[in-house]
């Protein structure tokens, strides 16, 4: 720490000693601030004594980058590796010395530590969103590796970037953006078509695509789940990457579909293309107006691999969602019927028949195809049995039965007695007693004996 300098000649005059080029070495662990030098001289020096100032020691300069953006998936609790990351500094790293590094989504992997870090005590904190590690095993090294650092715990929710930020004894500080988060598939619509509440209304078809080359695994299943109130009509068609359609039922309730097996079986050479075609919702009074949005996912053994407790609902399990169709409110409709005319209208539109109401034990008779319709029964939803002679008429969340000459009605199972009942007349035409066609259907009824017509408003 000293440094002797003796004069080789004598002056007899005043003059300078100038010392160049003077360098030292500073220590890990040498306290930070003002370097001072202090001068002194032998007796018959006549130097003065002094203490001079001639550096600053400061902390070393540490940064840390990484090597690229990794790709992560959101929705799994499986650990996914980041790039590597470099800590350079401007002096040899000191062992010891601390790394505290915390990330903005899901938890830390340490479990694969580089030989030139170890764990401080449990190694995370913080629920996992914070590791702690320390510098070891160094020699002379300024620059060290920290590869192997993984996230794992991904939420459904998460997207965009993972940020690690750096704090800790080691001089690191601020933050990196180390990877980007996006689902294994995402999901678009064809089209949202406006549907009402009532069965067999067509949604629009939807296309799952995966993100990156075999990020769908095919010996796992996706599910295809629906909101409360809204159910699937039937089979659907499914195509992937524009092979053969597959026809797929709906699982038990109808409230999901399963993509399995054979309508799971992904190309691992391509980004793969599910297409779901053919789909058809009966819809319940209880579901709102608005957007009907497809949860896409299935829980446990998924091949988007979401984070579920195996207790929730199916549609509570969705890594990507998307909406195929919208409810729309029922407009009303009025509709008149006069006795012994085949001409009837609907919101004033005058339509024809092909046999015209008449009355019967005090009730007017219309033909069941035609006031059905009036009353928002889609033909495909007026079911005749010739067998056993039922007529059975379903609208929304609403079935209703007749059998010809009976005056026992059914609503949704439920026994109604009337006072008439259906029967056939020329030509071969099921005629219905209106009033309790329209009031089952959830309509109401007016009579005008001055016109002979019968009117009824439905929504």
């Amino acid at each position: 720490k000293k440094l002797y300098l003796t004069r080789t000649t004598n002056s007899s005059s005043p003059g300078d000693l100038a010392v160049n080029g003077l360098k030292v070495t500073v220590f890990p662990g040498a306290p930070q601030g003002d370097l001072k030098v202090k001068v002194t001289g032998s007796a018959n020096s006549n130097i003065t004594a002094a203490e001079l100032v001639v550096a600053k020691v400061g902390a070393a300069g540490t940064t840390i980058s990484s090597s690229g953006m990794a790709d992560l998936f959101s929705a799994t609790t499986a650990s996914q590796t980041l790039k590597d990351m470099t800590i350079k500094s401007d002096a040899v790293l000191t062992n010891g010395k601390t790394i505290v590094v915390t990330t903005n989504v899901g938890k830390l992997d340490i479990s694969s530590l580089p030989p030139k870090l170890a764990p401080v005590g449990s190694g995370t904190f913080n629920d996992g969103k914070s590791a702690w590690v320390s510098v070891t095993g160094i020699t002379s090294e300024k620059e060290i590796t920290w590869s192997g650092l993984k996230i794992k715990s991904i939420p459904a929710s998460a997207s965009g970037k993972v940020t690690l930020t750096f704090s800790g004894t080691l001089g690191l500080t601020g933050s990196l953006d180390v990877a980007n988060i996006a689902p294994r598939a995402t999901a678009t619509a064809a089209s949202k078509p406006e549907v009402k509440v009532g069965l067999g209304q067509a949604a629009g078809d939807i296309t799952i695509t995966e993100t990156t080359v075999t990020a769908l695994d095919s010996s796992k299943r996706i599910k295809l789940a629906l909101p409360s109130g809204v159910t699937f009509s039937g089979s659907v068609s499914v195509s992937i990457n524009g092979g053969t359609a597959i026809t797929v039922s709906p699982d038990p309730g109808n409230t999901s579909i399963t993509l399995s097996g054979s309508s799971m079986a992904v190309d691992n050479t391509k980004i793969d293309s599910i297409v779901i075609s053919g789909i058809k919702y009966d819809i319940d009074s209880r579901v709102a107006t608005g957007d009907i949005a497809v949860g896409i996912g299935g829980g446990d053994g998924s091949a988007l691999n979401y984070i579920t407790d195996t207790t929730d609902a199916d549609y509570q399990k969705s890594v990507v969602s998307v909406a195929n169709a919208t409810v729309v409110s029922a407009t009303a409709v009025k509709s008149a019927f006069v006795i012994g005319s085949t001409s009837y209208t609907v919101n004033g539109v005058t339509k024809t028949m092909d046999a015209a109401p008449y009355i019967k034990d005090s009730r007017t008779f219309v033909p069941v195809r035609y006031v059905a319709n009036a009353l928002g029964v889609t033909d495909d939803n007026i079911i005749w049995d010739g067998v056993k002679k039922t007529v059975t008429l379903i609208k929304g969340d609403r079935v209703v039965q007749m059998t010809i000459g009976s005056k026992t009605m059914l609503i949704n199972g439920a026994a109604i007695t009337m006072d008439t009942a259906p029967e056939i007349v020329s030509p071969g035409r099921t005629m219905l007693p209106i009033r309790f066609v329209a009031q089952a259907l959830g309509a109401t009824v007016n009579w005008d004996p001055a016109t002979n017509t019968a009117t009824f408003t439905i929504n």
